[in-house]
């Protein structure tokens, strides 16, 4: 069971009857013995005495952001992951993490967007279509490893991804394209879809 509180997550582990007991704290600070008072209190079955807690401990909540690549560097980026299909214009290999160049939108589509051809419903639904092949659903899962910290050997990957070093377990994420802040893009789709 997971606990949100404060950009943590209190994670407890329950078992009496393999039951597993959904709760969720209210925010604002709450210190771990007051977090599992809290339980307590709000719960029938705990208050009872049904459970035997076997671990509890805290994980960061991760966090996925969306930036240009342009934007200035910040040291709460985390791992910064480019998903553009072409380099951007002067900017060093350094400044990023991985590279999925094959989670771009195709070329095509990414012409007709920008050109004002289609609308942005048409865009959003045709990118959404891509997923659609075992590439890049496949390339999907390997960036959420990544973002994970699983398989983060520099240079590791399929078909279609760059990488210079590994990711943290845990980590928060950046995901990077050329577009403007203010604009709509691809990679506020993606993040949708490693939100999910």
């Amino acid at each position: 069971m997971w606990l949100v509180s404060e950009g943590y997550a209190l994670y407890c582990f329950f078992n009496k009857h393999s039951e597993r007991i959904p709760r969720s704290l209210p925010r604002g600070g709450a210190s771990e013995l007051q977090t599992i008072n809290s339980l307590l209190e709000n719960s029938p079955q705990l208050a009872a005495g049904n459970f035997n807690i076997l671990s509890i401990g805290y994980a960061a909540k991760q966090m996925i952001k969306t930036r240009s690549i342009y934007s200035q560097k910040s040291e709460d980026d985390g791992v910064r992951v480019l998903v553009t299909r072409y380099w951007p214009r002067g900017v060093k290999k350094d400044a990023i993490d991985r590279w999925f160049r094959d989670l771009g939108p195709a070329p095509e589509l990414i012409r007709l967007w920008k050109s004002g051809e289609i609308a942005w419903e048409r865009f959003r639904k045709e990118y959404l279509d891509e997923y659609r092949s075992l590439d890049k659903s496949v390339l999907l899962k390997e960036l959420k490893d990544f973002i994970r910290g699983a398989g983060e050997s520099a240079g590791s990957g399929g078909k279609g991804t760059v990488g210079r070093r590994g990711a943290g377990v845990g980590r928060d994420a950046t995901l990077l394209c050329t577009c403007r802040m203010d604009e709509r893009c691809h990679r506020d789709i993606l993040k949708e879809l490693l939100e999910k």
